[in-house]
């Protein structure tokens, strides 16, 4: 039983940073799309002219 907790903590100390710039990478997502700071996104395939 030990051995098993023991490799949990372990799992946990090195998924750990991992987790904290995910955290953090969706907080700033979510300030930028409040704050009006999302790319406009352009459709390329409705608006180009068709040759032929």
């Amino acid at each position: 039983m030990g051995a098993i907790l023991w490799v949990l903590k372990m799992v946990l100390k090195v998924l750990k940073p991992f987790a904290k710039i995910a955290i953090i990478e969706s907080l700033i997502e979510a300030l930028m799309g409040t704050l009006g700071g999302e790319e406009a996104t352009t459709p390329t395939d409705a608006t180009t002219p068709t040759d032929g």
